[in-house]
């Protein structure tokens, strides 16, 4: 018999032998086998744990001696340190490479594991809190340097154990105060003293004998008593049959519940989490799921690299594991996997790119335009197009390979690349000398017949392309990516599919690369393609290489992604600081790496947030520290906080957003019934051949025997998804007909003619990025951004210039059709150095003034830039320009007015970069919208003045990106009416919803234009009440007085009496439609009683396009278009009439219940915009019991007189 002795040291035992992980996860170690009899402790006085141990005839302890083949191994070396030996690197065979080979082999080595295959615990700010108050046994057990080379233990073996807080008793686990402290460092142990509280009898374990025959404490030993060098000694006898259990099974067994045990998990399953209980002990983790489908459930142990997971409660999770006939389903290092929150889907290009630094993936992906495309960027992808079109062509000589290549180069995309990345077709032309002789090559080494081969080339043939440029959504992974050729390869007699991963730059077989290629083996496994390795292509040094995707290394990338995730903001926990203000988003640690960054593109944003929270933990060694001093140098704290801000209440709303409305995930969580029910998706559609190809584009028409009713619109992007394949492309709508429609696709889908198609309206990340770069230009050590600065963030007020007498002589016949509001306006704007803001009220002539603004600076030969939050108003203005100014419109043609086409920037002709250069710089005004600002103009030129129209419906971040082009910016719109858009509710009451130009209205920088050309008397006087607080006023007479005219005479019910009476008293009407039961946001009586009134209208004569019907949901909206399909009236809701007017104006109210001082009827600012839409007859339509539970109603009904308010019959005719 030998003795296992426990001593407690306060570091490294020195004399223990390390050997290393499998992979590269800080969580495996060592294993060992041994086959136990019995084990029996005593405790003497001193705190010396002595164990007995009765070993078997297999008296040996044997470690993995072959570990996964180019891994590091980490051995003893001398004085305890570490030493690393790299095993060479060796080709695996599949069989190797799969999870069944490694599982037999351990299971031939290691019968019995020790407790030191439990990986180390987590370090502690990688846990919950709620995994403080967990008590269990943490154990170590060590083994003296005294083995011999073949695994045999010396009798001098110690077992180091780190805490016991549980005693066994009758064969159950119980709590026990007796307790040895653990230190929260996972490699020391005993670092604080023993503090025994109660005395143990063997009385206590009864007379039954199961695990342990008997417990003695011989000693009491009081807190104040122990030293450092006190021990305690515990004598136990364990039976051999549960030395297993007693070594590895958690001992937090109370209060185990009756869980149902009804969920497969050999398959990925999407789950909830309804339970964990970490079994820090046994380094496992017990989680209790809940299938989000079936509401089937199970537990599923996680064990090793596994275990250290930082899960919560109602998480969503993806996992898959295998059944174990100890511990139920189970999840190791071998087998199965976990992935946290799978619905959002990381793209494989971030996640690998976090290998070096994962700090800069994640600013990536949310500042993802501060990194503007490069040369590298360009060229890189111009080689994956020509190899694509040279594979998809079947091309073999260099003359071929050559004329694609120029013809590429040739068309204006790429032109216009050249132009972004400011090189020359000269240059492009030299690399293509390089790459094209590369690729001629690898289509002679490797597409057959194929040539002589070298020993350094790969020795197998790609006998066909699969697919180019490939989408794929592995959605129970979590992972999206596009493989740039999949093929299939003949190796050894063997045929098989493959991703092939093409590279520009030199061979360094990195790990990024090596990782991206294992992604795609792993996310074509997951569609249904089983892959095991994939093919890394260096062009520029024609080395091409099969990356083996082993089981190891895809665990640690998916481990890797939900490290990735822990970072993504998910809107659960906000808080402000003592400001008021969010704080800067949480990112990891910054590398130790001075030259990448000071070279990373987000140096200026990564130091500001390490500025904000973490430089003071650096070591003061840490080249960071130098760097975020020089980087943040122009910065003051003020507008590092204000930045930050924004940033947090932009993730606020895409976290809330996504939660609370249409998201990604429905297209694969919901069936295509339920996604076109909510009107988000149109189903099983068929493609009809043949798929035509224009401009690198492949235009498809898909049909279907239903009709689409109004689920599509132009312009619409879409994502498109077969039976069996989640996006396989996506694309703009471009015709539309009642059963079919054509979608532009970045791939030919003809090889999935055979299945049905379904199409989803897609919301992507873009508008999020875009806002978020604006932020974080602002951060930018540049003369613009120090401007925008001083202006915004430091509210600095503006100076003005006195105006010339040439000025005033230029600028005289356009002023003399102005009002004196006008004037004031358009003359401020010319003074001013820095910025102005106009207040345009509704109907007050804000586009003629803008018109005439524009007009007299490019008399004074000033560039203008007009922009917007919409198309129309861009192109309302640009429009009413004089034919002899030179205008650029920027944007989707398909998107514009057609009077301003042709001043679209696709109709330009260009065959170089410098000639479209030039003819983009001599345009004196561009117009794009607020959106369409990120165009690359807009980086290469400033212009003179920057005016944004529409100010006050903007989003703060996103107005300040045509700033940057901008030496003096105009501001123009009504904050009275509708502000920016916002879904999060949080997100608008946290200060989302205030534009730029609320932010900086002041009076001393905002001139107002109250003169009105729209509203009669009575409708001006309404809107004065409500809102405007007496400001409006009518232009003359005529609008002051203006009423509807009956040009025939027409029999009408009595209730119709007011609606259509031509006396200016009676402008504004209430019609009281009385309580609906109700329970949708639509309402079949009041769309009744529009279709009568409006038809009534149409027979006495009045002009149905000078008709327009407002109603604040969609729902009724879409009730009433269907009932009045026949007539040419215009009804939508308040958002699409915003900026125009009608003669008359019907607004259906809609509601008929309980109010609440929520939503679109007590929305202020959307009543004002309904309301300054008429201009002769107002009319609401609503249940007026209703409406008066709403504070805004009540105000408004009592600037109405009684006698205009007409109770609707009970019966009204259909």
């Amino acid at each position: 018999m030998r003795k296992l002795t426990q001593k407690k040291v306060a570091k490294d035992d020195p004399k223990q032998t390390k050997i290393s992980k499998f992979f590269t996860s800080p969580t495996n170690s060592k294993k060992l086998t041994a086959s136990v009899s019995s084990v029996r402790c005593s405790a003497s006085s001193s705190s010396q744990l002595t164990c007995e141990v009765d070993l078997t005839e297999d008296d040996s302890i044997k470690f993995p001696l072959t570990p996964p083949k180019s891994q590091n191994i980490f051995l003893s070396g001398e004085s305890g340190k570490a030493v690393c030996n790299k095993s060479p690197a060796k080709k695996k065979s599949d069989k190797e490479n799969s999870v069944e080979y490694i599982e037999e082999i351990v299971k031939e080595r290691v019968p019995i594991l020790s407790p030191e295959v439990i990986p180390p615990t987590p370090p502690q700010s990688l846990l919950p809190t709620s995994r403080a108050g967990n008590k269990g046994v943490k154990r170590k057990f060590e083994f003296s340097t005294s083995k011999t080379c073949d695994g045999k233990a010396s009798s001098g073996s110690v077992v180091h154990v780190k805490k016991i807080s549980k005693k066994v008793c009758n064969g159950k686990v119980e709590s026990t105060t007796a307790n040895i402290s653990s230190s929260t460092d996972r490699d020391s142990f005993f670092t604080e003293k023993a503090r025994p509280k109660e005395k143990l009898d063997p009385e206590d374990c009864g007379n039954e004998k199961k695990d342990i025959d008997g417990c003695r404490k011989k000693n009491v030993v009081d807190d104040e008593s122990l030293d450092q060098d006190d021990k305690i000694e515990t004598e136990c006898n364990i039976s051999n049959s549960d030395i297993g259990n007693f070594l590895f099974d958690d001992w937090e067994l109370d209060g185990k519940e009756n869980i149902k045990d009804d969920l497969n998990l050999e398959k990925a399953v999407r789950c909830i989490i309804i339970k964990i209980n970490y079994l820090e002990s046994a380094h496992r983790t017990e989680i209790h799921l809940k299938e989000l489908k079936s509401s089937s459930e199970t537990t599923c142990t996680l064990e090793g690299s596994w275990s250290g997971l930082v899960l919560r409660e109602k998480d969503t999770i993806s996992i898959e594991a295998k059944r174990d006939s100890q511990c139920g389903w189970l999840v190791n290092d071998l087998y199965g996997f976990v992935v946290l929150e799978p619905d959002t889907l990381i793209s494989s290009t971030a996640l690998v790119g976090s290998l070096f630094c994962m700090r800069r993936a994640i600013l990536a992906s949310m500042f993802r335009g501060l990194d503007p495309q490069s040369e590298i960027m360009v060229i890189g992808s111009l080689v994956h197009e020509i190899l694509q079109e040279v594979l998809d062509r079947k091309v073999r000589s260099e003359d071929e390979i050559t004329k694609i290549a120029n013809d590429i180069i040739s068309t204006k995309n790429f032109i216009f690349s050249m132009y972004s990345s400011k090189i020359t077709m000269e240059h492009v032309k030299k690399q293509l000398d390089l790459f094209v002789p590369r690729i001629k090559k690898f289509i002679s080494t490797y597409i057959p017949p194929i040539g002589a081969k070298t020993k350094d080339d790969w020795q197998g043939e790609i006998s066909a392309i699969e697919d180019i440029e490939e989408n794929i959504w592995a959605t129970n992974l979590g992972l999206k990516g596009k493989i740039d050729v999949t093929v299939k390869v003949k190796v050894e007699n063997t045929t098989k599919i493959l991703p092939l991963e093409l590279k520009t730059g030199r061979a360094s077989m990195s790990a990024e690369h090596r990782g991206q290629v294992i992604l795609y083996a792993l996310m074509m496994t997951e569609i249904g393609q089983p892959v095991s390795s994939g093919l890394l292509l260096y062009l520029r040094e024609g080395v091409m290489k099969e990356v083996n995707a082993g089981v190891m290394e895809k665990r640690d990338l998916i481990l890797l992604r939900n490290e990735l995730l822990r970072y993504t903001f998910d809107g659960k926990a906000v808080s402000k600081d003592e400001n008021g203000l969010f704080p800067s988003p949480s990112l990891p640690k910054p590398i130790n790496h001075r030259t990448a960054c000071n070279k990373c593109p987000y140096v200026t944003i990564c130091s500001s947030a390490l500025k904000e929270s973490g430089l003071d933990k650096l070591p003061s060694e840490h080249p960071m520290n130098a760097i975020a001093f020089e980087a943040t140098s122009h910065l003051k704290s003020e507008h590092i906080r204000f930045v930050f801000h924004w940033v947090a209440l932009l993730q606020l709303e895409e976290a809330d957003s996504s939660r609370t409305n249409y998201c990604v995930k429905d297209i694969w969580t919901l069936t295509p019934e339920q996604r076109e029910e909510n009107k988000n998706c149109i189903a099983y559609l068929k493609l009809v051949e043949p798929v035509l190809k224009e401009s690198g584009r492949y235009n498809h028409l898909f049909r279907r025997d239903k009709e689409l009713g109004d689920l599509i619109a132009l312009n619409d992007y879409l994502v498109v998804s077969t039976e069996k394949r989640v996006s396989i492309a996506s694309g703009f709508v471009r015709n539309i007909s009642s059963c079919e429609f054509t979608i532009s696709l970045e791939r030919d889908l003809s090889s999935h003619k055979d299945s049905y198609f379904f199409v989803d309206h897609y919301q992507s990340s873009m508008q999020l990025e875009f806002n978020l770069t604006n932020l974080g230009h602002l951060l930018e050590m540049t003369p613009q951004s120090d401007f925008l600065r001083k202006m915004i963030i430091s509210l600095e007020l503006p100076t003005y210039n006195k105006l010339s007498s040439e000025v005033l002589a230029i600028s005289q016949d356009l002023l003399g059709k102005l009002n004196k509001c006008q004037k004031h306006a358009v003359l401020q704007a010319l003074a001013t150095q820095h910025y102005l803001l106009i207040k345009g009220m509704p109907g007050t002539g804000k586009t003629e003034t803008l018109v005439s603004l524009v007009e007299l600076l490019v008399r004074l030969g000033q560039s203008v830039l007009v922009t917007s939050h919409t198309h129309s108003a861009v192109d309302n203005i640009l429009r009413r320009l004089p034919s002899n100014i030179d205008i650029l419109r920027l944007g989707s043609i398909s998107k514009v007015h057609p009077d301003v086409k042709q001043y679209s920037e696709q109709n330009l002709v260009y065959s170089s970069p410098e000639e479209l250069e030039s003819k983009l710089n001599r345009k004196r005004v561009v117009g794009v919208t607020c959106l369409g600002s990120a165009h690359v103009l807009l980086r290469m030129r400033t212009f003179d003045v920057v005016l944004v129209d529409e100010a006050t419906q903007v989003l703060l971040p996103t107005a300040l990106r045509p700033l940057f082009a901008a030496t003096r910016f105009i501001l123009v719109g009504d904050p009275r009416q509708l502000p920016p858009l916002v879904r999060s509710q949080r997100a608008s009451d946290q200060g989302l919803n205030q534009s730029l130009f609320s932010y900086l209205d002041r009076p001393s920088v905002t001139p107002v234009l109250s003169v009105q050309y729209r509203m009669n008397q009575c409708i001006t006087e309404l809107a004065n009440g409500l809102t405007y607080e007496g400001k409006l006023e009518c232009a003359n007479d005529n609008v002051k007085n203006a009423t509807i005219q009956l040009k025939n005479q027409v029999n009408f019910p009595t209730w119709m009496t007011v609606p259509l009476s031509d006396c200016l008293e009676q402008s504004v009407v209430v019609l009281d439609s009385g309580y609906v039961s109700t329970a949708t946001f639509s309402n079949e009586r009041e769309a009744t009683a529009i279709l009568n009134l409006v038809t009534t209208m149409k027979d006495a004569g009045i002009d149905e396009c000078q008709i327009g019907v407002i109603a604040p949901y969609q729902d009724q909206v879409s009730l009433i278009r269907s009932r009045m399909a026949e007539l040419a009236v215009e009804v939508s809701t308040v958002d699409t009439f915003q900026g125009r007017d009608k003669n008359i104006i019907i607004y259906s109210c809609t509601r008929s219940s309980h109010a609440k001082e929520s939503g679109l009827l007590s929305n202020h600012n959307r009543l004002t915009v309904a309301i300054t839409r008429a201009k002769q007859k107002l009319i609401f339509i609503g249940d007026v019991q209703t409406l008066k539970g709403y504070s805004i109603f009540q105000k408004l009904f009592s600037l109405i007189d009684s006698s205009n308010i007409v109770v609707l019959p009970d019966e009204m005719p259909s």
